[in-house]
């Protein structure tokens, strides 16, 4: 099929660019496709990846699903960060429960410089179906108040200390956005404790790339 199309003419079935396309005005009742892959996108969801584009930034959520099968070893989920952004947030979606007591932490390969085996997900609990985002808990049990006593966010997304049951020691909480730059460390990686068994679950990354 030619790349040329006449103005103002209406185009009808299925229409596949597998290199450049001009489109002066084109109506079509069918589907666009680039490169094979159906463009399902609004105007206005395009024009502003364009704009991102333009000032170099491109927000994005990663989905890595996985089943995993019980080894305790770290795994590589085969999904790299880009070389430069920030990732925002990091939570999972078990879709199939572990055993009780079945817990995986997520962060990136260990064995690169950087790296940090739980420095997104820290012991999120995985015996358990839905979603699980980077909490603290909150112990009750202060004299005279409550205190921060865990966490399920690792080290590159935040910061935190433990409280105790003295008084005014609340300890310290607060989130980050990890910045990726310098360091070797690219490969989300998760790792599960020795008491759980296979599951099911989606990680998702939500993150900006920097071009």
């Amino acid at each position: 099929m030619s790349n040329r199309f006449t103005k103002g003419r209406g185009l009808y079935g299925a229409l596949t660019v597998t290199s450049t396309a001009t489109f002066a005005n084109l109506n079509t009742t069918g589907t666009l496709s680039l490169a094979g892959t159906a463009v399902d996108a609004t105007s206005t969801e395009l024009n502003n990846v364009a704009d991102l584009s333009a000032n170099i930034a491109l927000p994005k959520v990663k989905v890595v699903q996985f089943t995993h099968g019980g080894a305790t070893t770290e795994v590589d989920t085969a999904y790299d960060l880009p070389t430069q952004g920030i990732v925002r947030s990091v939570s999972i979606n078990v879709r199939t429960a572990s055993t009780a007591g079945g817990k995986i932490d997520v962060g990136l390969l260990a064995s690169s410089s950087g790296g940090d085996a739980d420095g997104f997900l820290l012991q999120v609990g995985t015996s358990t179906t839905g979603w699980s985002f980077p909490n603290v808990t909150v112990s009750t049990s202060g004299s005279p108040g409550n205190f921060y006593s865990a966490r399920t966010y690792g080290v590159l997304l935040g910061r935190f200390a433990v409280g105790t049951t003295a008084a005014n020691d609340f300890g310290v909480a607060f989130p980050l956005q990890y910045v990726i730059d310098s360091v070797t460390a690219r490969s989300l990686t998760y790792t599960i404790n020795s008491t759980s068994t296979t599951f099911a679950a989606d990680l998702v990354i939500d993150h900006i790339e920097r071009a």
